[in-house]
């Protein structure tokens, strides 16, 4: 249940520190932004479950990844597809007890864009929960949570920005690491339009894709109660941020520049919503014109 969709990475996770291994992941720090990290102990896994919409820093974890991989140890590192391929050009070479894990990747919003939105949900409070896809109201009418505030994600400004693709890294609108190029041993993210032709009853939980690219690592029977194998378009037509990239509202730079300046993250949603009002009403008033 703490996990987004499928739980996957928890159970191969668990499985490496069993083994003496070591996980990264990325989790929120004290300021509230997301960082890679690692662990090697099962208590420590928590903080790197769900969903960080968030670019994560990832400070010094190349060359501490690096320094457990030449110790002997085995090295669950997880990612994006753009930091998998950041830490494989790092290393500059294959290691037997590097495993490494990208996501379906919708895109990284701005830490700064977060920054000023958060401040304004957890208003100096320490230990408050930040979770990006709470499952009690539903798999996939999840909402997010920040301390005591809730909202389903197509109420909350800072998801309708992110979700509209306004403010994602540029970087982020033509990613060259999709598809399975970032090097990566495993593929994970949510089967969003699975529910109703591969698992019945999981709508409250999630269904989480598992894309295997490396014929040495295989998925153990004991992983999962239940796995269908689903054919590689299937997943594309269920999740395409597989292989696409977000691609860049036409109000983007709008927004850049409205949440460079003291304007919140609630203003300038609303503000994109009567830009695109705006944009409606002309279209049709130029149809109509031109009739």
């Amino acid at each position: 249940m703490n996990s987004s969709s499928g739980g996957f990475f928890t159970t191969i996770a668990s499985s490496v520190i069993e083994q003496g291994g070591v996980v990264f992941g990325a989790r929120f720090n004290d300021c509230w932004q997301v960082e890679v990290d690692y662990t090697d102990t099962a208590e420590g896994l928590s903080a790197f479950r769900g969903s960080k919409y968030v670019q994560a820093d990832t400070g010094s974890s190349f060359k501490d990844a690096q320094r457990f991989l030449k110790e002997g140890r085995k090295v669950l590192y997880s990612g994006t597809p753009c930091q998998i391929a950041g830490l494989k050009q790092y290393l500059k070479k294959d290691y037997d007890n590097l495993i490494l894990v990208d996501l379906i990747c919708h895109g990284v919003p701005s830490p700064k864009v977060w920054d000023k939105y958060v401040r304004t949900k957890v208003k100096g409070k320490t230990g408050s929960t930040i979770n990006f896809r709470d499952k009690s109201t539903g798999w996939e009418s999840y909402s997010i949570r920040i301390a005591e505030y809730a909202a389903k994600y197509y109420d909350d400004p800072y998801m309708k920005l992110f979700l509209s693709d306004v403010i994602l890294a540029d970087s982020c609108y033509s990613c060259p690491f999709r598809s399975g190029r970032s090097g990566s041993d495993y593929t994970i993210g949510d089967l969003w339009g699975a529910s109703d032709w591969v698992f019945k009853n999981t709508r409250e939980y999630g269904i989480g894709a598992v894309l295997v690219y490396n014929e040495r690592l295989k998925l153990e029977p004991d992983w999962h109660k239940e796995i269908n194998k689903i054919s590689y378009n299937e997943v594309i037509s269920s999740n395409p941020s597989l292989i696409v990239s977000s691609k860049k509202n036409c109000f983007a730079r709008n927004m850049s520049v409205m949440l460079s300046t003291r304007i919140g993250v609630s203003c300038a949603a609303y503000a994109l919503r009567c830009l695109r009002f705006a944009r409606r009403r002309i279209k049709k008033f130029v149809y109509w014109r031109s009739r």
